[in-house]
Formats: C-alpha cells, sequence, structure tokens
C-alpha cells in the first residue's frame, strides 16, 4: 500500500484551531523549482474561506510514530518512550475551484494511489456521481515558505539500546524501525 501523507492543515486567520485533516501530495509543480504540496478539501470547509481572506497556513505533518515499552529492552531500567517523525510547514497557499484544476488534482491523487493496486480504479468507473462530487471540491497548491522537523528517533540512546528498539520496532512498525536505522546510521 502506497503511503500518502494525511496532514492537518488550518488557516492562519482562523479565530480557533480549526484544523482540517487531508490527503495531500508532495511534487514539483511546472516551472516549480521548490517542492510544493497539493491537495483538495470541500468547498463548504470554512478552510477555504479562511484562505480567501489570508493565503497562509499551517501543516502539520506526522509520519511514522510509535510506543516503545521497556518490556522490548535488555535493559530494563530503561523509561518508556514515543518515537516520531513530525513536520511543521508554514505555507502559502493557491486555491483552485475550477473545474479542469479540480479534476487534475483529483486524478492526480487517486492514480498516485492506486498505482500499487492491482485492478487500478479510475474515476471514470464512478460516472456521472463524478461530476456531482467534484464540483464539491476545491484544489490547492502551497508554496512552502519555512520548515520545521523534530525527530525523536532514538539519537540519543546507547547503541544497544537502540538495536534493542530497532529488533521491537521490525516486528510491530517496520517503517519506524527503518526510520530509526536510517537516522541513526552514522552513529553506528
Amino acid at each position: 500500500m502506497v503511503k500518502q501523507p494525511l496532514v492537518w492543515m488550518n488557516g492562519l486567520n482562523s479565530q480557533a484551531l480549526d484544523f482540517t485533516l487531508i490527503p495531500v501530495r508532495v511534487g514539483f509543480g511546472s516551472g516549480a523549482d521548490r517542492l510544493q504540496i497539493y491537495g483538495h478539501f470541500a468547498r463548504r470547509n470554512p478552510l477555504a474561506e479562511a484562505l480567501l481572506s489570508n493565503a497562509h497556513a499551517v501543516i502539520l505533518w506526522r509520519a511514522e510514530n510509535g510506543y516503545m515499552s521497556p518490556t522490548s529492552l535488555s535493559d530494563r531500567t530503561q523509561a518508556p518512550t514515543w518515537l516520531y517523525a513530525s513536520a511543521r510547514f508554514s505555507v502559502k497557499v493557491r486555491l483552485y475551484g475550477d473545474q479542469h484544476s479540480v479534476n487534475k488534482e483529483l486524478q492526480q491523487i487517486v492514480s498516485d494511489m492506486e498505482r500499487h493496486h492491482s485492478g487500478n480504479w479510475a474515476t471514470s468507473e464512478m460516472g456521472a456521481r463524478y461530476d456531482k462530487l467534484a464540483r464539491g471540491v476545491i484544489a490547492f497548491e502551497a508554496d512552502i515558505v519555512d520548515l520545521q522537523i523534530k525527530f525523536k528517533l532514538a539519537q540519543d540512546e546507547r547503541s544497544d539500546v537502540r538495536s534493542d528498539l530497532e529488533r521491537a520496532l521490525s516486528v510491530d512498525h517496520p517503517e519506524l524501525a527503518k526510520l530509526v536505522q536510517k537516522h541513526n546510521q552514522e552513529i553506528f
């Protein structure tokens, strides 16, 4: 299964911390020399109105994570911990409500997600229902203005503790185990 980022997004002028959970894609746009974030959400979502009045937003991205119990360690004097990777993006958003842009975004995300499924479902299989649903969607692309990345991947642990963590993670959280190993490979 392809992992597509599912992020929290909030407009900066929102009176409340009213974050919206949305799937996004990351890539280079036409003529873009920097990574951009692409996505879509419902037109009736209050985020659309917030972004129309102020194009700046925050995207919170939580990647692999997992709780680690000392029961997984040889040294049971260690404290429990949570390992994770996360990012906070400050972005400037452009909204696209025209059907061409919406269709392009919806087709791209479906293509990305269906690529590894046998049978590759396509939006055309929805018939007229697709057009009705697509009219209720707004697409966006966001330029990354600032990025703050946070890793807590056992980088402050002794090598024997990291080895135990990787072994335990390889069973319950194999993707997190790979991330811990990759992030700490210079240390070993």
